[in-house]
């Protein structure tokens, strides 16, 4: 009884143990089949034929020939020119003119002259000066002008020549007055006074300094080398003078 038992036991088991073998074996050819079949397709499947098939086109047909010219066909043939030859002068007897040449005539020597002057020119004048002008004046001015132009204000006055001085009024010596009067002087082109203009001073002074600078000499203010009109300021110093006394 107790054999039948454990018979009876071990046939379930074995019967569950039968039964994993079979589908673990069914599952591993299921998927070695699954692995192997696609490759062997690949080996199996040929690669396709190709063939290339070569076409010659005809040549293109030649082009047409030109048309013929007007006029039947006919050209008309090149006409040369023929130049006429030059034929080679005979030498002649010809008179060539030699051009004659002037001497210039000898210049009459004048007195107080000077070398290169103009005949008929004046004593004293200059070279380049014109005719009918004045001694002293300015080249490119006017004959018969005044030479007093407009005058420029220059900074410092020409050199003076020697002359008067301005005293010291004998009004003003009992006040023992000293007094630094300034003017304005304006000269021609020979360097004579045309014009005293008081700046600064003060009465009985302006009138001696005045009288006196309106007959000073100066030299020609020179612009260029030409003697022009000019303007300066001019300061003078009036001291007054030491009184001597009576004892």
């Amino acid at each position: 009884m107790f054999e039948s038992y454990v018979e009876a036991q071990r046939t379930p088991i074995l019967r569950r143990t039968t039964f994993f073998s079979v589908a673990a074996a069914l599952h591993g050819a299921v998927i070695i089949g699954l692995i192997i079949a696609p490759i062997i397709r690949l080996q199996a499947v040929e690669p396709p034929s190709m063939s290339v098939e070569l076409f010659e086109t005809a040549p293109p047909p030649p082009p047409p020939p030109p048309p013929p010219p007007p006029g039947g066909g006919k050209s008309k043939p090149k006409v040369e020119k023929i130049e006429p030859k030059e034929e080679p002068k005979t030498p002649t007897n010809e008179i060539i003119e030699k051009p004659v040449i002037k001497e210039p005539e000898p210049t009459k020597e004048v007195d107080g002259g000077v070398e290169g002057g103009v005949e008929g020119g004046v004593k004293g004048g200059v070279v380049g000066g014109t005719l009918g002008g004045v001694v002293g004046g300015v080249i490119g001015g006017t004959v018969g002008g005044s030479g007093t132009g407009p005058a420029k204000l220059i900074p410092k006055a020409p050199v003076r020549h020697p002359g008067c001085e301005p005293n010291y009024p004998s009004a003003m010596v009992s006040q023992a007055t000293t007094l630094i009067l300034a003017a304005k002087v304006c000269i021609d082109i020979a360097g004579n006074v045309t014009d005293v203009k008081i700046m600064r001073g003060a009465p009985f002074f302006n009138e001696s300094f005045d009288s006196c600078a309106r007959t000073w000499k100066y030299d020609p203010n020179l612009v260029g080398g030409i003697p022009t009109p000019a303007c300066f300021p001019v300061t003078v110093n009036f001291k007054a003078p030491t009184l001597k006394s009576n004892n």
